[in-house]
């Protein structure tokens, strides 16, 4: 975050503080995300909205893995959703259940079903919760086996 007094970084797990509020000050503006992939480390991030653009998400899923190569064996996971409560938040006991599997698709479909247990979305305009719930399970997969094609190096590693 950037203002005429300096410059101040943050966490991102403590930058959103409500809906539509954050940390940053009035005089300050964002200027850089910063987030540094690692080797063997890939990212992805996957929403649904009923337009491509100028448009809130109906739900958004984002995921990093880190995967030994040889292997194929995850070794560090997150998971973050976006659109399904308050604020952006972690689903950080699907993350777990992934680290020490095979990078697939079955590993994939779990964290998405424990995922779906993480979140309390609301119903709105824009969707109910039972279908954020749906979402939910379906944007998980979808973004880890993005994260893992990027993390791997393999080209079509499109979320």
């Amino acid at each position: 975050l950037a203002a005429r007094s300096g410059t101040r970084c943050v966490e991102i797990a403590s930058f959103f503080t409500g809906p539509g509020r954050s940390v940053r000050r009035p005089d300050e503006l964002l200027v850089a995300i910063a987030a540094p992939a690692a080797r063997g480390q890939g990212s992805a991030y996957v929403r649904l909205g009923s337009r491509r653009q100028l448009e809130i998400a109906l739900v958004g899923a984002a995921a990093c893995l880190e995967i030994e190569k040889k292997t194929k064996t995850i070794t560090a996971a997150r998971i973050a959703l976006g659109a399904v409560g308050p604020t952006p938040r972690r689903a950080p006991a699907a993350a777990a259940a992934l680290v020490g599997r095979k990078a697939d698709a079955a590993a994939f479909a779990e964290a998405g079903r424990i995922a779906r247990g993480e979140v309390k979305p609301i119903d709105d305009f824009r969707g109910s919760a039972a279908y954020r719930l749906e979402l939910v399970e379906a944007l998980v997969p979808r973004a880890l086996a993005a994260a893992a094609a990027r993390a791997l190096g393999k080209k079509g590693g499109r979320a």
